[in-house]
Formats: C-alpha cells, sequence, structure tokens
C-alpha cells in the first residue's frame, strides 16, 4: 500500500476528511459522474442554491442591490439561477450580461428563462462598463468557470478591472462562482488579469487553481460544495494535511537514545555560502535528528558552530555511518562539487539534493543519471528555476502548469519532487500529486529553502518515508511561517533563522495534538 492511501485511508476510518484536488478533465468525469440519473439542470440548481445560501450570510443587513455578472457559458447559467433564487428571498438583484443573453444555450439557456419569467430586466451596460457598480452591496462573478482556456477580450478585462477597483475601494464582498475569472483552474495562472474574490464557491470539487500560482492570491475565503458528488477516486491530488503523516507524529518513548533519531550527512556551504550550511544543519537539529555531520567543501570550514556546537563538522562525509543525507544548499559549481556529489550519490543513502546539487544535475548528464539510478529514496526540492533546469525548459513552462511540471520531473528523475512556490507541489513519479495550503510570502527569502531541505533531512533520518517526509516537512515549514506572522513576525523582513525554533515549535505542536 502506498504512503499516501495509508494515511489518507486511516483519516477516513476516524471519520476525518482529506480534501482531493482535480485538474480539469478529473472535474469533468466527477461532474458526468454525479449528474447521472439526475434531472436536467439539478446540478446547477444545487450550485445556484448554496451560492444563494452563502450570499445570504455575506450580505449582512446592507440594503444595496447585489449586482450578478452573467457570463456565456453555464458559469452565467449558475449566476442567473442564484440571481432568481435571491430574488424570490426578496433581495434586490441587478444582472449584467457580458454579451448577448440569447446566445446562450443548454442549461443556461433554461436558467434565462427562469429569470425573465420574473419579469426583471438586466442592468443596461453602457459604454462606461458597469456604470451602476458603485451603488452595489455586493457583486456575484459569473463571468467565467472552470472551463476558460482563451485569453480574455477588451470587454471582460474591463468588467474585471472595474469590479476589482470597486472592491478595493469599498471593501464589499466579491463572491465567485467556482473560480475568480480569468484564473486558470487547470495551472492557477491568468491572462489578462482575472478578479480577486473575497470568497469563492467550488461545486463539486476543488480545482488546482484555487491552490497554487496566482490563485491563493485571488480566490479569497474557500467554499467548497459537493453538490452530492462523492469521491470515487477520480482526483490525483490532495491537499496536504497532517493527517498524511500523522503515523511519524507520536511521542518520544521515556527510553531513547541519540541513535534511536539517526544520523545526517550534509554536504553545502561553500566558501563564501557557509550560512547555507548553518541554516539546513541547525534545522536538522531542531527538527530532532540525533547526529548532524555537516561537510562545508573549499577549505577553511569552521571548526564548529558557536552558537550550536552540537553540530559536527568534517572534512568529508566518507566513512561516517549515516541513515540520510541532504546535499546542495550553498555548495557552489567549483569542479570539487561534482566529485563531492558523485561519492555521496554512490553511498545509496536516502537523499535530498537542493540549490547546486539540482544545478550540478543540470550540467552533468552522468551526475543526473547516478541519481536516477540511486537505489534509495531521493528527494529534490527546486524552485522554478532550478526546475526549468532539469526539464530543459523555460521558468514559464514550469510556472504555467505547476502540477504538470512537478509530474514530469519526479519521472525524468524517479525521484519525489517539492517543486517550491506559492502552493507548493509535491509529486511523485507515479503521477500522484498535493499542493500545500500553508506558507506566506514572507518565504520569500534568502536562506529558507535551505531550511526546507534541512527539515525534510530531518525527518527522511529519523526513518520518515520520503514521501511523508516531504509532505510532513513541506506543511510545517509553511505553518511555521504564518504562526509567526501571526505573532506579527513578518511577512516583510521575516528571516530564514526564525523559521528554525518556530518550525521546531510547529513539530511538537503537531505531536501533543495527536492528530
Amino acid at each position: 500500500m502506498s504512503d499516501t492511501q495509508t494515511p489518507r485511508a486511516d483519516a477516513k476510518r476516524r471519520g476525518m476528511v482529506i480534501t482531493p484536488i482535480y485538474r480539469l478533465d478529473e472535474l469533468r468525469a466527477l461532474e458526468v459522474v454525479t449528474a447521472r440519473g439526475l434531472p436536467p439542470g439539478e446540478l446547477m440548481r444545487r450550485a445556484a442554491t448554496a451560492a444563494a445560501q452563502l450570499t445570504l450570510e455575506l450580505c449582512g443587513d446592507r440594503g444595496g442591490p447585489i449586482c450578478v455578472l452573467v457570463g456565456p457559458g453555464n458559469n452565467g447559467g449558475d449566476a442567473l439561477v442564484t440571481a432568481a433564487i435571491l430574488h424570490r428571498q426578496g433581495l434586490l438583484v441587478r444582472t449584467c450580461f457580458l454579451d448577448n443573453p440569447e446566445r446562450l444555450h443548454g442549461e443556461a439557456a433554461a436558467a434565462l428563462r427562469e429569470w425573465n419569467s420574473l419579469g426583471i430586466s438586466g442592468e443596461p451596460v453602457g459604454e462606461k462598463g458597469l456604470e451602476r457598480l458603485f451603488e452595489s452591496s455586493m457583486v456575484i462573478d459569473g463571468l467565467f468557470g472552470i472551463g476558460l482556456s482563451r485569453p480574455l477580450d477588451a470587454r471582460a478585462k474591463q468588467w474585471i478591472e472595474q469590479v476589482n477597483g470597486w472592491q478595493q475601494q469599498s471593501g464589499l464582498p466579491v463572491l465567485a462562482l467556482d473560480i475568480p475569472s480569468g484564473l486558470n483552474a487547470d495551472t492557477g495562472g491568468t491572462e489578462g488579469g482575472a478578479i480577486k474574490a473575497t470568497h469563492t464557491i467550488s461545486f463539486l470539487g476543488a480545482s488546482v487553481g484555487l491552490f497554487t500560482g496566482d490563485g491563493p492570491g485571488l480566490v479569497g475565503a474557500r467554499t467548497i460544495e459537493s453538490l452530492g458528488s462523492v469521491d470515487g477516486g477520480m482526483a490525483s491530488g490532495v491537499l496536504i494535511d497532517p493527517l498524511l503523516f500523522s503515523a511519524h507524529l507520536k511521542p518520544r518513548p521515556s527510553n531513547s537514545n541519540k541513535g534511536l533519531f539517526g544520523s545526517l550527512g550534509i554536504l553545502a556551504g561553500a566558501r563564501g555560502m557557509r550560512g547555507a550550511a548553518l541554516l539546513a544543519s541547525r534545522m536538522a537539529l531542531f527538527g530532532g535528528t540525533g547526529r548532524v555531520f555537516v561537510n562545508a567543501p573549499g577549505g577553511d570550514a569552521p571548526a564548529l558552530d558557536a552558537l550550536h556546537p552540537e553540530l559536527m563538522w568534517r572534512d568529508s562525509l566518507d566513512g561516517i555511518p549515516l541513515t540520510a543525507a541532504v546535499a546542495g544548499p550553498g555548495l557552489g559549481d567549483a569542479d570539487y562539487v561534482c566529485d563531492a556529489l558523485e561519492a555521496l550519490l554512490r553511498r545509496r543513502l536516502p537523499t535530498i539534493l537542493d540549490a547546486d546539487a539540482l544545478n550540478a544535475l543540470s550540467r552533468q548528464p552522468e551526475l543526473k543519471e547516478l541519481a536516477r539510478n540511486i537505489g534509495a529514496p531521493l528527494i529534490v526540492t527546486p524552485h522554478p528555476l532550478e526546475a526549468a533546469r532539469l526539464l530543459a525548459t523555460k521558468v514559464e513552462a514550469v510556472q504555467g502548469n505547476r502540477v504538470e511540471a512537478a509530474i514530469q520531473l519526479a519521472r525524468a528523475l524517479q525521484a519525489i519532487v517539492i517543486l517550491k512556490g506559492c502552493g507548493t507541489v509535491v509529486a511523485r513519479p507515479e503521477g500522484s500529486w498535493a499542493i500545500n495550503p500553508t506558507g506566506n510570502p514572507g518565504l520569500a527569502t534568502g536562506g529558507t529553502g535551505d531550511v526546507l531541505a534541512g527539515l525534510v533531512g530531518a525527518l527522511l533520518a529519523q526513518g520518515w518515508s520520503a514521501w511523508t517526509a516531504a509532505l510532513g516537512a513541506t506543511w510545517m515549514h509553511g505553518a511555521a511561517a504564518d504562526s509567526l506572522v501571526r505573532q506579527g513576525v513578518g511577512p516583510i523582513g521575516l528571516t530564514a533563522s526564525e523559521l528554525i525554533p518556530a518550525i521546531r515549535d510547529e513539530l511538537n505542536r503537531l505531536v501533543r495534538s495527536g492528530v
């Protein structure tokens, strides 16, 4: 049984739920299965009923009209049925059609007929766009749903800019149906702008775009309405949750010794970049590793870390019994780097490759092949540029479809990939993947990747499986940053060093909570 199956099945037995994440084709398949046997339009009515209920909660006692933006497809149909429900409940509703409503077809056309039967005309839209938007108490975005696959036209861009400007000025709610218009549900990318919603209600299941790329900055508060759908294993991804690595979150036995908690070797910190080695190795200590050995090549390595003399500095990691290894932070590109990395890979240890180790793999095909065939668990932690180098592509291609890029790299290296960024993606060679919901812009500073590598190494050295170590480290790394920001530390000016004790606190909190 795979690592993902075990904790997810355990969570279900305990009555807890892991959030599945769907790629667009998977979500479409789920829609077909859910609609089977239901009357025409039933799913649309369920979606609109849920959206109307959330609208009532968001409106409060504000008396202004609700502006409902109606697009040309089924998302516009959802918006029209929502508008009809709200009207029947006594709210003042104004509909604004992006395109000629007579072009609606299928279930959306039926929704238009229902709206027209109420005897309410759509809001006139002049050359200046949404001219009466300033009167609104709330906006419902039903312009485009999850199927948007083309660039926005000029009118759509204008409306989006007007809504975003209105919301920023007024502070009033914008509810996106399914996904903010302009946001790609499959990639989290935007082309030509997107609605910045305060709330998003997604139907059937969660799409990739809600959680990665530009998505987290656009969706606001998320609500997912299943509409009666049942996850039948169609989703290839999940949202990272401590339940996925809870099997390792156990208190330490009273009769413990350092030998029980592994020995980690760290190859990092060439001359001029010793700080990277310090960050990774200190994190390994704070992450619970029994012993941490550090090799900072290039001469002039420190004899000790005065702040943490527990770290053992060595001229070489050869001959030292290790349970796992980390290579790459601040390693540089000197000639000896490839030799040191090759020697470490030939030990066939569970290994994390980061930063300059990944750049070495990009330059040396033989080293890349050695890593691919290491014969032990391998985890790589690239940022988008490093991933692009390894895939021989451009950063834009990686960021344009982060899930697919992570899966491709996992297959190419036969490794678990932690593709860093907004909505970090963790992927395995066979195609399963997860997206991390924790973290904030405070992590966009030098050294935080070194800390992550040290944390993954600490968990791997202590016997965590490679998959759970990748999931657990990624989640705790972001959660610690979130905790610091809640305490008023950052996000501007948050440093990598501050993360280290915060991650230790997060790890111990999880163990105490008995997730």
